[in-house]
């Protein structure tokens, strides 16, 4: 390369000019532009690996900005796949391609697939970039899916994982999220790939999150085991079990539980609603002129919560232990969504 061939100190105020998506594509050639590059410090926000049609690996470097490395390889994949922006099928022969895509530019360049695998590329980015976990790792196809996918990432932490919307081989599933679950502080569940009345479903509800999310309704017995601090739901269990569930949290019950929420869909007024969730329940209703800032424990989730410093009234309960919390109930028609803030006692 040209370039280097400048004295050191013209190199390195040349490349300072470089936008991102240059400086990570120069740190890809040897050694010593990979060193050049991560001498220049050089940040992103997070880096995510999803896994559908083909393998993509993400690099966020503002709110809205991202630059997306898309891998086109039959490495882990059997069957060939056909780029129509291409207009080729690439990954079935020997030269296999990355193709990059900059958000921040509206642009799409090609490169040819070093011999590097796709833990090489995220520990490799990790180093140039100052980063070391994962912020996602998320499944929506099983196409990679395989063995030796899989074992490149049994080591790494990962913020979050978002299991799989639909696999064809539900004993591999259990075995990926159980790899992947270990060693992250979130779990988002999809569509339900097994019966989730089972003990292996189960044991990934007892198991210390942050963040719980499951898009599909449960018993209360299984509510009533998650141990997370924050669970999101999708009309995850009915009105009545919600009334059994805050009498359980009142003797102790979910007692790392800081937040959740969840929609109920039932045709009913809010005075109806109402009556059904704190049926033998004592509360204390709070005006919404009442404004309170709410506080999680945990770092970095405070953007799911709408409006969480500013928590209109409520309804108050306590539990036999001295910790409180408020119940919100908001909606019209048929669709309600149910809040909980568990405050800090301190």
């Amino acid at each position: 390369m040209n370039i280097l061939r400048l004295p050191t100190k013209a190199l390195r105020c040349t490349l300072q000019h470089w936008p991102l998506l240059e400086i990570l594509t120069f740190s890809l050639f040897s050694k010593k532009t990979k060193n050049l590059s991560k001498s220049l410090h050089r940040s992103a926000l997070s880096i995510s690996v999803n896994v559908e049609e083909l393998i993509e690996l993400k690099i966020q470097i503002a709110r809205r900005d991202t630059i997306n490395f898309i891998f086109y390889t039959s490495r882990y994949r059997a069957n060939p796949y056909y780029d129509p922006n291409a207009g080729v099928v690439l990954i079935d022969n020997p030269d296999e391609y990355i193709g990059i895509v900059d958000t921040t530019k509206n642009s799409r360049i090609w490169m040819h697939f070093p011999n590097m695998g796709i833990r090489d590329f995220v520990d490799h980015f990790f180093d140039v970039l100052s980063l070391s976990k994962l912020d996602e790792f998320s499944i929506s196809k099983d196409n990679y899916c395989t063995q030796e996918f899989c074992d490149e990432f049994k080591e790494l932490d990962v913020q979050t994982f978002v299991s799989p919307l639909q696999m064809d081989n539900s004993s591999f599933y259990q075995k990926i999220i159980r790899m992947f679950s270990s060693r992250s502080k979130r779990l988002d569940f999809g569509l339900p790939t097994f019966p989730f009345k089972t003990h292996t479903a189960q044991e990934f509800m007892f198991q210390n999150f942050n963040f719980f999310q499951i898009l599909y309704k449960c018993s209360l017995v299984e509510v009533l085991s998650i141990n997370s601090t924050l669970i999101y739901g999708e009309d995850l269990i009915g009105v009545n079990q919600l009334n059994v569930f805050l009498r359980h949290w009142i003797n102790g019950s979910n007692p790392r539980l800081e937040y959740f929420q969840f929609y109920v869909y039932l045709q009913t007024s809010l005075e109806d609603l109402f009556s059904i969730i704190f049926n033998k329940v004592n509360y204390q209703r709070q005006p919404d002129s009442l404004l309170r800032a709410f506080c999680l424990s945990v770092q970095g989730y405070d953007d799911l919560i709408y409006n969480l410093k500013k928590i209109k009234g409520g309804m108050d309960i306590e539990r036999t232990d001295g910790a409180r919390a408020t119940v919100k109930i908001n909606g019209v028609g048929h669709n309600h969504f149910v809040q909980f803030f568990k405050w800090d006692n301190n």
